[in-house]
């Protein structure tokens, strides 16, 4: 499966080795080797999110005997990480026009047919709430993130219900479950940047400056906080400015 990981520059071989990649899961489909086919196009398009091949994977999950065939171990090691792969890579929402939303959409196409056979799998229910995050339904991210950390409470799941609070613009509740998420890992400062990201997103520029400043008491060579500090007091100044 290496064959297609995009070792080498972009060009004819780099572009036949993904086709080819895709190629090889449809004839796995074929065959009704239904894992294999799952996995094999949710790994391209881990690599090639805009190579809309998550597409042909919608008709099999369109199957009864394709879904049976799928396990929540095969789903777990084989077919979630590849699609959250591809998923973290596009931004929230993803918009109508980029060629990443064909995959955005057959993503959610598939983990909700899986969703139906599998509903209580933790990873299942938290990248469905991932990918419909991305097609920008901000409300149902919430309610199935919710879900994802009621069935698995750690530092994904809760950091997930933080960004579906985040992309929904409801700034208090982000903050809430990014700083309930901190504290899970508080040795780690990403949830005290997103605090921050959060705030400067939603123009509160001294409680950005606050948030970042206290992840510089953690983790004073963050480079991040030292410039959005700077960023966050030039839009204040800016504004006050008006």
């Amino acid at each position: 499966m290496g064959s297609y990981r995009g070792e080498r520059s972009e060009g004819s071989e780099v572009k036949a080795d993904y086709i080819t990649g895709a190629t090889r899961g449809y004839v796995h489909a074929f065959k009704g080797e239904w894992v294999d086919a799952f996995a094999t196009v949710a790994e391209v398009c881990a690599v090639r999110p805009a190579a809309p091949f998550l597409l042909w994977a919608t008709e099999w999950a369109a199957r009864p005997e394709a879904l049976s065939a799928v396990g929540a171990d095969d789903l777990e090691q084989r077919i979630l990480p590849s699609i959250l792969r591809m998923v973290s890579r596009c931004p929230s929402p993803v918009l109508l026009e980029d060629e990443r939303r064909k995959n955005i959409d057959a993503a959610a196409a598939i983990l909700g047919a899986f969703y139906q056979t599998h509903p209580q799998h933790p990873l299942l229910v938290f990248a469905l709430a991932a990918t419909v995050r991305r097609q920008g339904q901000f409300d149902p991210a919430i309610q199935l993130s919710t879900f994802s950390y009621q069935l698995k409470s750690d530092w994904n799941t809760t950091s997930g219900v933080a960004c579906a609070y985040r992309d929904a613009k409801r700034v208090e509740e982000a903050v809430q479950w990014f700083r309930h998420a901190h504290g899970q890992r508080p040795d780690d400062v990403a949830a005290l940047l997103d605090v921050g990201d959060t705030y400067l997103d939603a123009d509160r520029f001294d409680e950005a400056i606050g948030a970042y400043r206290e992840v510089l008491a953690k983790a004073p060579a963050e480079a991040w906080a030292q410039t959005s500090i700077l960023y966050a007091v030039f839009r204040k100044s800016g504004a006050e400015g008006d």
